[in-house]
């Protein structure tokens, strides 16, 4: 028997040992096709997002393409005073936020919702890359966006010659050109519209048999229309204390000197008199001049105290109102103290 004991030991110790290889050859096994499962996991992990990155971009391309395809805008032409907020009489409808924000679609469809084709445009005579500008905030209608630029920069280089700080200055675009549809001064009433021979043949030439009509006026339908003389122009509010009171000086000085203005100092809205503001900012009136040439179109400016408009807005929100909105197009911001 003890004899046989080596080769018994011998016999266990090869065993244990052909176990033990075999077993780290197992867990090597299953530690690589443990590795192997991982990696083909964050592969697919990776394809799954990269899968939903590319849905998120195609919606935002689908966005955009649908901003670009919803078109028109407010039509503001020759009424002389600042232009009223479009979308509704709250001025709802255009959403934007602050100085270079942007419309949403939703602002480019009329209250009733009512939104332009290729035959509205083709009849206004508007491009689409003009609505992408409105949308974007790049520039407004009947500019293009270094048009925008100019103008833009050209007005507060007048008000410098004018003996004005820029940083004081609140300047905002109203009416058509920056508001898309015109406010409830302006409905598209059809009935007033075949009230006149020449603007009903127009109409039929725009919409053929078709009675979807929207609910208000945009920018320049009047004018196709043949309801007004002038194309839809660009309404300028500065508000500015400062400029208030220089007019108000000059105001007072030609009363005292028995040469009074005509009117009162402050018109509708509460702008200061447009005769008293051009004597007090030639600059500012060169300007309006200069681009209303230029573009082929009224530019008006008015001068508002720093709050800017009154609310003129009735209690069940009717009424029409230029005073401040989130949703404004702000042309300058005054620097922040």
């Amino acid at each position: 028997m003890s004899e046989m004991l080596p080769e018994m030991f011998d016999a266990a110790a090869g065993e244990l040992a052909q176990g033990m290889e075999d077993g780290a050859g197992a867990y090597a096994q299953f530690i690589e096709e443990t590795a192997e499962k991982e990696e083909q996991c964050i592969g697919n992990e990776m394809s799954a997002d990269a899968d939903a990155a590319k849905a998120i971009n195609a919606i935002g391309e689908k966005a955009g393409q649908d901003a670009g395809d919803v078109t028109d805008v407010a039509d503001a032409a020759g009424s002389g005073v600042p232009g009223e907020t479009a979308g509704g009489p709250d001025g709802t409808g255009v959403t934007a936020g602050g100085d270079g924000g942007g419309l949403t679609p939703d602002a480019l469809v009329d209250s009733n919702g009512w939104a332009p084709q290729e035959r509205d445009l083709e009849f206004l005579g508007q491009d689409p890359e003009q609505l992408q500008w409105l949308a974007e905030r790049s520039a407004p209608m009947g500019m293009t966006p270094e048009e925008y630029q100019e103008f833009r920069s050209s007005m507060l280089d007048a008000a410098r010659q004018d003996g004005i700080d820029p940083d004081t200055l609140d300047v905002r675009a109203q009416g058509s050109a920056a508001n898309y549809y015109a406010s409830d001064k302006k409905l598209f009433d059809v009935d007033q519209i075949n009230q006149d021979p020449d603007a009903a043949s127009r109409l039929r030439e725009w919409f053929g048999d078709s009675t979807d009509y929207p609910a208000h006026h945009m920018f320049d339908s009047r004018y196709k229309l043949g309801l007004d003389s002038d194309p839809s122009d660009y309404d300028i509010n500065i508000s500015s204390t400062d400029m208030v009171d220089r007019a108000r000086a000059i105001w007072d000085a030609q009363a005292a000197a028995g040469n009074p203005y005509d009117g009162s100092f402050l018109q509708g809205h509460e702008y200061v008199n447009k005769d008293v503001a051009a004597d007090a900012f030639p600059a500012l009136d060169q300007w309006k001049e200069t681009w209303s040439s230029r573009l082929n179109r009224d530019v008006s400016w008015a001068v508002f105290h720093s709050g800017g408009p009154p609310n003129e807005l009735l209690s069940d929100g009717s009424g029409l109102s230029v005073h401040f909105r989130d949703s404004d197009w702000i042309i300058h911001a005054p620097e922040k103290s």
